[in-house]
């Protein structure tokens, strides 16, 4: 039961942060930023959902009957899918506003921190697994300020994308 409070409780949290942070960055961010902000994180959700959380509930369910005694091992091939995927959408790369490149950052870093999560939710360590998101969300937090208290009504889509990165 005490894993349970922690993971809801954490999350309750992260994701009450999060929904603050939104709300500063449609404050702050000029609406043609806020635009290709708002496509990005589409695009970064469509590949973190779709292909990370797959290969992460396979590696949970069936790592056994996989054989994978490695992580790394079923996390490269996992980077190594993204990787083809984005190379094949780099011709459309014009779609994202000049935002290509860091979005393909975020969405690597998205699945690492996905992944990393995956192994303590196998292990089932669950305030380690909760101390990632929260880590990932208060780094995020201070950057967003940081970013608002040096460019106030400027902030722009590129920089956001880098500090949630």
């Amino acid at each position: 039961m005490k894993s349970i409070y922690q993971v809801f409780s954490f999350d309750l949290v992260s994701k009450a942060l999060v929904g603050f942070l939104s709300i500063l960055v449609i404050r702050y961010m000029p609406e043609a930023e806020y635009a290709k902000y708002t496509f990005a994180l589409s695009v970064v959700a469509l590949g973190t959902q779709t292909l990370a959380a797959t290969f992460n509930r396979v590696y949970i369910v069936g790592h056994e009957k996989l054989n994978i005694d490695e992580p790394t091992s079923f996390l490269g091939v996992q980077l190594l899918v993204i990787a083809i995927i984005l190379i094949f959408l780099f011709p459309e790369r014009g779609m994202l506003s000049g935002l290509f490149n860091v979005t393909c950052f975020l969405v690597f870093a998205s699945c690492l921190c996905e992944f990393s999560k995956t192994i303590y939710q196998k292990e089932l360590k669950f305030y380690r697994y909760s101390l990632v998101e929260m880590f990932r969300v208060v780094v995020f937090c201070s950057g967003v300020l940081s970013l608002i208290a040096i460019y106030h009504y400027r902030i722009s889509a590129e920089s956001v994308l880098l500090v949630q990165g």
